[in-house]
């Protein structure tokens, strides 16, 4: 399938954009508008949800989801985690979404419908849960309540099924320092993902960023399962993930439907950790972004708001780039050019990170550092022109590791064989 398609129907797509309406990020606590979640954290599960069932596990229909399962009236909490005996398995294992110094979204897929419980807490031993007893394939539950930087332990259960223990952190306080992978373009090559991945959970990363084209094609569900979850889903279930749509993705369902987007999961959206500010624009060969577009207000409204202007650094990611070196037959997108740029550049973005080219391009203009981050497992591009501003070039497949320390941003590309290729370092002035 070819990476790129021009014949676009700018009648539709102008027609989407004018019909859209914007809508400005709120806080991100506000923002889940799945009604998977259920404020039932208030009294604790067994350490061992088993113990709470029936003695007869199979003869608890009583207990089982009816019109008003979620009505507070039942004052027995072992009746919001009891299990259904159901033939139900769990087929994606839980991945984080949407992560704040308080909240954080755990979402996993069964192979059919089942209920769905989150049990955590600051130690293995959990104690506390989340639940939602609505029969879905699709899950996605909300933990509140936490606190900043802190670490927690959850697993997952649907009918009978039962993940492993996992953790996962919150989001630091401004100053605390704290590290973030990235990469791009892994869709078909998930072989290669699937060696890069495993060096990205050695990091132990706070975040993880993908600039887009995670799947060959966003609209076959297999795709996403073989491609993207699968081959790092030892990452995703410690790691909250945020992806820039590219134009395998495109405005597949899936999109939308299997992810949590900060910003009223719109496929552009803002989010602040730590002490950085990130912005994931849409640009992905089928949306546009011309002045008075809902996106271009969205990313002018954005960049220049305080919680922008007051962080100590700004990273925006998207897919397709202004200008590469890889690629023969392509530059880059004139539009990302000339509306684009000039914005990162008016505000202050320390460094943008794009794909769309399966290479590893570094450059610098105006200030502002940018990249390709295309070599998560496609088949590599080669060199075909020269960009005065972009000094550095490698076909290599690889991902990029980043780790902030106050006033400093350090930025390291790893090759296939774990070694450092190239390194950037970013440093603040107190301005």
């Amino acid at each position: 399938m070819s990476r790129l398609s021009f014949s676009i129907a700018w009648i539709a797509v102008l027609a989407l954009f004018l019909s859209a309406s914007f809508v400005a990020c709120g806080d991100d606590d506000d923002d889940n508008n799945d009604a998977d979640v259920d404020d039932d954290t208030a009294s604790p599960a067994d350490d061992d949800v088993d113990d709470d069932v029936d003695d007869d596990v199979n003869d608890d229909s009583d207990d089982d989801v009816d019109d008003d399962v979620n009505d507070d009236v039942d004052d027995d909490a072992d009746d919001d985690t009891t299990i259904l005996d159901c033939p139900a398995v769990i087929a994606r294992q839980p991945y984080l979404q949407n992560v704040t110094q308080t909240s954080i979204n755990v979402l996993w897929q069964t192979d059919e419908e089942a209920d769905a419980l989150v049990e955590w807490g600051q130690t293995e031993e959990l104690g506390q849960y989340v639940n939602n007893d609505e029969m879905k394939i699709r899950h996605d539950l909300q933990i509140d309540g936490l606190e900043p930087g802190a670490r927690y332990y959850y697993r997952v259960r649907s009918c009978l099924d039962v993940t492993d223990i996992a953790s996962f952190q919150t989001a630091p306080d401004d100053d605390s320092p704290f590290n973030f992978v990235a990469f791009g373009d892994n869709q078909s090559g998930y072989e290669i993902f699937a060696q890069i991945a495993p060096m990205m959970v050695a990091e132990h990363p706070h975040l993880a960023i993908s600039v887009g084209d995670t799947v060959d094609d966003g609209w076959q569900k297999e795709d996403w399962d073989q491609q993207l979850f699968g081959p790092a889903q030892d990452l995703w279930r410690e790691t909250p993930l945020y992806i820039a749509t590219g134009n395998h993705e495109g405005l597949a369902p899936y999109l939308f439907s299997d992810f949590h987007f900060p910003c009223n999961d719109r496929e552009y959206y803002y989010f602040v950790y730590g002490n950085v500010f990130f912005l994931a624009l849409a640009l992905d060969t089928i949306h546009i972004t011309l002045p008075a577009t809902p996106q271009y207000r969205f990313m002018v409204d954005a960049l220049s708001s305080d919680e922008a202007q007051n962080a100590d650094f700004r990273v925006v990611f998207f897919h397709t780039p202004p200008w590469t070196e890889g690629w023969v037959g392509y530059d880059g997108e004139w539009m990302v050019r000339t509306f684009i740029v000039p914005v990162m550049e008016q505000y202050g973005v320390d460094v943008y990170m794009n794909g769309h080219t399966h290479d590893y391009e570094r450059g610098l203009r105006n200030g502002v550092t940018n990249y390709i981050i295309g070599g998560a497992g496609g088949g590599l591009d080669s060199w075909a022109r020269d960009v005065e501003h972009i000094t550095e070039y490698y076909a290599v497949h690889h991902y990029l590791s980043v780790k902030v320390d106050g006033p400093t941003m350090t930025l390291d590309a790893v090759g296939l064989d774990g070694e450092i290729f190239d390194t950037w370092q970013i440093t603040r002035n107190g301005d």
